[in-house]
């Protein structure tokens, strides 16, 4: 009641001076004047609540929800002395602490934030672990697999007297060469990948026609169109097909696609490849009617590394590798690839290139 207090003992003091010891000072005149000088006291030190002055012998306990401060000592012998009743304080108390409790929100909302975050990335290390796991895993069945059929033609032709069998020399020369053309694959998309990632892709533009380049890049798949029985169909709507472009990593761009409708086909491959001709850009779309991609998975197809979960890690062969290769090759000449799939109905993935190429775009 220190405040309370200082202020009685100014109103008491002014209003008592003159008076003569056995004269009164009206009480109801006292105390509307004791609370006129303690509102003014509130108001200079910011705190404008309101409030009445009460005579503790008079106060009733019925708002329970008022703070009543100690009871003011009076100077006047006839005045028992007073107590503030604040009864309204809680909007004012609101207002004070609301900077405090906004920034203790904000503290425990970038807390809840940074926490989610945490989360959210490790799970994500945990899953590129698993999948690099699963790619060392696969590339090491792969690099095993040829590794140990090689072995085994040497060996034959070593101690079973081949040699003396051209036939079969011939069929165990062209098995070592298949299964060491695999590795050098395997090995190429590796290096090729990590080189990406140091140095960036480096393109060689010239003109070319993309019509003539997937026949080509078909007549270099025909052995494995027949090992599998592929049905294939090139379908162009337009004449013109020519524009600028990188020779080699577009005929890979094209190899990857038609290889992953190959491998991802079931029974023999149904693969329909359609080349469309825009005014400003050339359409290359390759459709399977393979497996599918479930939709969770198809805005992770393009990262490296990922493949699409298939039960068997070894079912269908492959490193995660040629979409991703893909997607930077089309990205550096400036165009976009899009995937149209459904589980159990196949895939659809369409490139879309500009006829110019524009260095530096």
């Amino acid at each position: 009641p220190g405040l309370l207090q200082s202020v009685i003992l100014k109103v008491q003091s002014r209003d008592s001076s003159g008076l003569l010891p056995f004269e009164k000072v009206d009480s109801s005149l006292l105390t509307s004047r004791i609370a006129a000088a303690f509102r003014d006291s509130l108001e200079k030190n910011g705190s404008p609540l309101p409030f009445s002055i009460v005579n503790p012998e008079q106060n009733s306990r019925e708002e329970q929800a008022a703070i009543v401060t100690a009871t003011a000592s009076s100077i006047l012998p006839s005045s028992p002395g007073y107590q503030a009743r604040l009864s309204d304080y809680r909007p004012y108390l609101l207002k004070k602490i609301s900077p405090q409790i906004l920034f203790s929100l904000l503290l425990v909302s970038l807390t809840v934030g940074a926490f989610l975050l945490i989360y959210r990335n490790l799970q994500q290390q945990q899953r590129l672990a698993e999948m690099r796991s699963g790619l060392i895993s696969n590339i090491t069945h792969e690099l095993k697999t040829p590794i140990a059929t090689v072995s085994v033609a040497m060996e034959a032709l070593e101690n079973f007297n081949a040699l003396n069998d051209p036939a079969r020399t011939r069929e165990y020369l062209d098995i070592s060469r298949s299964e060491l053309n695999r590795l050098s694959i395997l090995v190429d998309k590796v290096l090729k990948t990590a080189a990406f990632e140091q140095q960036g892709l480096e393109l060689q533009p010239e003109t070319l026609d993309l019509r003539q380049l997937t026949e080509e890049t078909l007549s270099y798949l025909k052995v494995h169109f027949e090992k599998t029985g592929a049905g294939v169909r090139l379908a162009c709507e337009g004449e013109d097909f020519t524009l600028q472009a990188d020779r080699i990593h577009l005929t890979n761009v094209l190899y990857n696609l038609i290889d992953n409708a190959l491998k991802y086909s079931t029974g023999k491959p149904q693969i329909e490849i359609r080349l469309q001709n825009g005014p400003e850009e050339l359409q290359l779309s390759v459709k399977d009617a393979g497996l599918g991609i479930p939709p969770e998975y198809q805005s992770r197809i393009f990262d490296k590394f990922f493949r699409v979960p298939q039960g068997d890690e070894h079912d269908i062969k492959g490193y995660g590798l040629g979409l991703s290769y893909v997607a930077k090759v089309v990205d550096k000449h400036h165009g976009r690839i899009t995937v149209q799939s459904a589980p159990g109905k196949g895939s659809r993935f369409m490139v879309f290139l500009p006829k110019m190429y524009t260095p530096g775009k």
